[in-house]
């Protein structure tokens, strides 16, 4: 059986109404909900109501209540749904149970731009020794402990079968979350480079790695000093990846180092996914944040093929309007992961998909390829429209 997951705010749950929401989701044939526990900043557009409309997500707290015992040094704030309907959740566990929808946690990990401005020895620091302040190092132990910390206290609430993690990785420059500008070229090559962490704690990994991290650290600074302020910086273009590649092949230590940060994400996958099982639920783990197309995945330390191997599921998120760049996504992901350990996910978006024929297109592409979870991202910010695709979608998934 193929199930259909839909992912939704806790915050537009609570606007509906807990037992309208499943009521709908249940009609419409939905088998799943992920529900954001602990999400990141986003400004959000409510299309299909005519109050709330336009909304800000509160930044990088918990939705849910959590134990606080059980963080030590990082720790997650609760937010105003806690403090001011703090029977939404186990509202929204009693209601999936009654129509028999399972209840996914949707967390956020490492994307946390309050964590990493209050905590900047925590945060990922680039070649010239700048701290970003929107996200967490993968390698530094206290986000490591964070990360599994909030997974256990989610997992303690017993209102869930399943868990997923987003940005369980290190994170690209370029946050999208407020307003940024830069002039200087800002393509894969130069992106990469940027993002590449170089604190204490991966400067240590690398030691154990037998890579001078401190001389590839002045490197890639020196590298990209000279290509941005170069003679032909104004009139050459940008990087279709090739030079990345190139990179790649020529550079051990920079590989080495990309090695790295993989095996650095693999193994805490691990230990998340171990934390997730011991208490009889499953884990999944999502596609990159920004290293996008799956290909480039790597590039936020996210190995396809062993994160398909430790967790439950990958989560693939493939958001492209033309079918066959999907199809793109899909081969290449599919020749890395089994298609039972994937999930595929599709916008609810216009601009991703324009006609309901193409949305099931792309669908059938991924049952073809053995891929029986199929989510839809989200019930927020779909119109109505998108939102009458559902149940033709539903009905497609049972065929």
């Amino acid at each position: 059986m193929t199930e259909l997951v839909m992912f939704a705010y806790p915050w537009d749950i609570l606007e509906q109404g807990v037992e309208s929401f499943f009521d709908e989701m249940a009609a419409l044939g939905v088998n799943r909900i992920s529900v954001a526990t602990c999400y990141h900043s986003a400004d959000l557009i409510v299309p299909n109501r005519l109050k709330n409309v336009a909304t800000s997500a509160e930044a990088n707290v918990a939705h849910l209540p959590l134990n606080d015992d059980i963080f030590s040094d990082l720790s997650i704030p609760k937010g105003s749904l806690v403090k001011n309907y703090p029977s939404l959740f186990p509202e929204i566990h009693k209601a999936a149970r009654k129509h028999g929808i399972g209840l996914t946690a949707w967390t956020i990990a490492f994307h946390n731009s309050d964590l990493a401005k209050r905590n900047p020895d925590s945060a990922i620091e680039n070649c010239f020794g700048d701290r970003f302040s929107h996200g967490l190092c993968a390698t530094n132990p206290k986000s490591q402990a964070y990360a599994k910390q909030m997974v256990n206290a989610i997992c303690q609430t017993n209102f869930f079968d399943t868990v997923m993690v987003e940005s369980l990785s290190f994170l690209l420059y370029g946050h999208g979350h407020p307003h940024e500008l830069w002039a200087a070229r800002l393509d894969p090559f130069t992106r990469v480079l940027l993002s590449l962490c170089f604190c204490e704690s991966c400067l240590k990994e690398g030691k154990t790695k037998n890579i001078d991290g401190i001389q590839l650290k002045a490197r890639v600074a020196r590298e990209l000093n000279r290509t941005w302020n170069s003679n032909v910086s104004i009139e050459r273009g940008e990087d279709d990846g090739k030079e990345l590649a190139s990179r790649l092949v020529h550079d051990h230590e920079f590989t080495e180092w990309v090695r790295m940060r993989c095996n650095v994400v693999n193994k805490l996958a691990s230990e998340i996914t171990t934390i997730v099982h011991n208490y009889g639920f499953e884990f999944e783990i999502s596609a990159a944040v920004w290293g996008r197309p799956s290909s480039m995945n790597w590039a936020e330390g996210v190995d396809i093929k062993a994160s398909a191997q430790i967790a439950d599921r990958f989560v693939l998120e493939s958001y492209y309007p033309e079918i066959s760049e999907v199809a793109r996504e899909l081969d290449h992901v599919s020749s890395l992961a089994q298609g039972e350990k994937l999930m595929f996910v599709q916008t609810l978006w216009p601009e991703h998909n324009n006609s309901i024929d193409t949305l099931i297109k792309k669908i059938e592409m991924a049952r073809a390829m053995d891929i029986k979870w199929i989510g839809l991202y989200n019930y927020s910010m779909a119109t109505k429209p998108l939102l009458s695709w559902i149940k033709a979608v539903s009905r497609k998934l049972k065929d």
